[in-house]
Parts: structure tokens; sequence; C-alpha cells
């Protein structure tokens, strides 16, 4: 048997120990570079992580092991593309423009994922004949080209002859965002979206009709502005905090049970399938924000003084407005600063959890929004007029 598909909770907690364990034993560097290592084949044979991912799970098949490690246990950059991080982009590709591009070398280079590559460089691609002669001069330091970059890409935005000014919006309109939704809606009805949840969604599918955006903006658009919008339209209550107090309510659950240590650990898509991960977090992230970001102010009105880095708490721009301390939630053992005056030390996330608990008021609300989860679970994509 050859199994395929979404990972179990028991086959993700089984493959990550297994691997976990394989590396506290054989490798004494960074665990990133370590499951790297083990992804890599060496001579006929399978990669050594298909080895100790069969052992544990037998019945998986070796692709469907291969995937899970390489997209759910290394750790890449995310965010915005750095000036630097385009240019060797760019670089790679006129190196190699008359042979196979090395988009694998590129992912290692920039600790970014084979997809983030792949949706950069159709963004860029249109325009690429734009930056060859700047690209490839010898004479030209990277901060020069860099600084040529720029300029250029002023010029094609403000220009309609060199492109199609839809490539370039940051936005997506109206009708292309009716036609999406509606084109989602029909694979979803006609059974073209395995287990029929969000996260299944075939988006290189749905990318075909709408050539001009690549797989990753119609991705992030759908799942943190479109599929919201419906659902707030069609499911009155719907919106990121009633999502936030949700998602809250199971986390504290899980972080009282010891199973968790960061949001990095949390399925999201196995509790609530409705709701895109992403969104989740989104939610998660703005509520909590704004949570500490009263918290700390309340705390340091007490204060007549001052307060600076030399004392037992910190303040800084960025703890107050509550940025650091919130991305230390998601990365894993990660602890905070103590906002306790009384008591210095380190808040973990049960008490950052426990304290977003109580002042979102989950409890009071726990019977409505599980209404709200049990319509939207009925009807995942409903008719909507947008």
């Amino acid at each position: 048997m050859n199994l395929q598909g979404t990972f179990t909770k028991e086959e993700m907690d089984k493959l990550t120990k297994a691997i976990d364990d394989h590396i506290s034993e054989h490798y004494d560097c960074d665990r990133n570079k370590a499951i790297r290592n083990l992804l890599s084949k060496k001579g006929k044979g399978p990669s050594a992580i298909i080895l100790i991912g069969k052992k544990v799970l037998p019945d998986r098949h070796p692709k469907s092991i291969y995937n899970f490690v390489r997209r759910r246990l290394i750790k890449y950059n995310s965010g915005r593309w750095t000036d630097a991080e385009v240019l060797l982009l760019l670089k790679t590709y006129f190196d190699n423009e008359h042979g196979a591009n090395s988009w694998k070398y590129l992912a290692r280079k920039l600790d970014r994922s084979p997809e983030q590559i792949h949706d950069k460089w159709r963004e860029v691609q249109p325009f690429v004949n734009n930056y060859r002669s700047l690209v490839l001069d010898p004479n030209l330091s990277d901060e020069d080209k860099i600084s040529g970059m720029k300029d250029i890409s002023g010029m094609l935005t403000q220009s309609s002859s060199h492109i199609d000014k839809n490539v370039i919006k940051d936005y997506i309109d109206e009708d292309t965002q009716r036609d999406l939704y509606n084109c989602v809606k029909e694979l979803m009805d006609s059974g073209g979206v395995k287990y029929k949840t969000v996260e299944n969604i075939p988006w290189s599918k749905i990318q075909e009709r709408f050539p001009k955006y690549s797989t990753s903006k119609l991705r992030l658009h759908f799942n943190l502005t479109l599929l919201p919008k419906v659902y707030k339209t069609v499911y009155t209550g719907f919106d990121h905090s009633m999502v936030a107090r949700v998602a809250i309510g199971w986390v504290k659950k899980l972080v009282k049970s010891k199973t968790i240590h960061s949001f990095r650990d949390v399925d999201f898509k196995q509790k609530f399938p409705q709701i895109p991960p992403i969104y989740i977090m989104y939610c998660v992230k703005r509520a909590l924000n704004m949570v500490i970001n009263k918290f700390i102010k309340r705390k340091n009105k007490s204060f007549d003084y001052p307060l600076d880095t030399s004392g037992d708490v910190t303040q800084s721009s960025d703890m107050l407005n509550g940025s650091s301390m919130l991305d230390g939630l998601y990365s894993p053992l990660r602890r905070f600063s103590s906002l306790s005056l009384d008591n210095p030390g380190e808040v973990d996330l049960k008490k950052i959890i426990k304290l977003g608990y109580k002042k979102l008021k989950v409890k009071k609300w726990k019977s409505k929004d599980k209404k709200i989860l049990k319509l939207i679970k009925k009807d995942l994509m409903p008719t909507c007029k947008l």
C-alpha cells in the first residue's frame, strides 16, 4: 500500500519524532541543515529521509513522505523578497539561460521553498529582458545593479506600453475576484478538490484560468481576503475576532495538555478545515497583538519614570507595538521578556494564551462561534454576489 494525501496528526507526530531522534543521534548541527542533508540522495538508492519515514509509516508513498518533510519540517524564509534576492534570481536565470535552470540551488542559497522561487519567477519573467544588460554588466557592483533595477521597475510601473498593467497591480479587481471565487466554487462543487477543504484547492489548475497572476498571489488573495469577505457577507457574526476566539480556545486546551510548545506545532487545518490556516494565524496574531499592546500600556502607566533596556523590564519600540513578543509565538520553544513588573522572568505561551482567552471573552462567545463554524462546514463555498 502506498498512501498519499493529507497526513493524520498521528502520522505527523510519528514521522517528526523519528526524524528528530535520528538527527539528535547522528548530527551535531542545525536541524534545518540536517534535514536538508537527509533529503538529498546519495547514489541510486532512496534518500535517508525516505528510509527513516518508511520505518515508521510503511504504508505511506515515498513521494508523500519526501514532500511532507520538505514542505512542513524545513523552516524557510518568508515574507517580501529583498532586492538582493531578486538580483540573485535574475543572475541565476541569465547564467543558465541556455541550459537547465538551477532553481534548487537558488532555493538552498536563499533558504526559500521551491514554490516561492517558482512564484517569484512568474512575477519577474514578463520583465526579464528589461534587466538583462544591467544584470550582465561586469563593470557594475551589486549595489549599482540593485539601484538600477529600482529605476527600471519605476519606469515599468509608469509605462503601459511595456507591459500589461494588470500584471503589476497590487490588488485584484472586483470582476476578477468574482471570477476567481466562481472558478473555485465550480471546482469544489464538481468534486475537483480533494476532501473538499480549502487547503486542498489545486492552485496550479486555478492559475491556468488567470495567467496574469501567480499561484501565490491567487492563493493568498483568496485565503486572506476573498473567502473571509464571502463568509462575512453570508454568515452573520463571522469576522477576524470570531476566528481568533475559536482558535485561541482550542490552543488553550492543547497548551494545557502540553502537546504543543508554539503555534508551529498547531495543525489548524485538522481542527478547522473550513477556514484557511493562514487566515487563522493572521486573526490570532492580530488579536494577541491588541491584547499585548493594552497590557503593556496599562503596566507602563503605573510608572512615573522612563524604562530602558538596563532594567529588568525592556521597553523598545518593537515591544510597545507587541511585534517582538508576538513573533516569538511562531518559533518553537521561544519565550518572551516578562511583562510582570513584580516578578521579572519569562512569560511562556501558556500565559499569553490565557491572557488572550480572558481578554477576548472566548468562553462568553463560545456557543455562538461554534454555530457559525457549523454553518460554514455545511456550505464551504456558499453562493454569494460579490
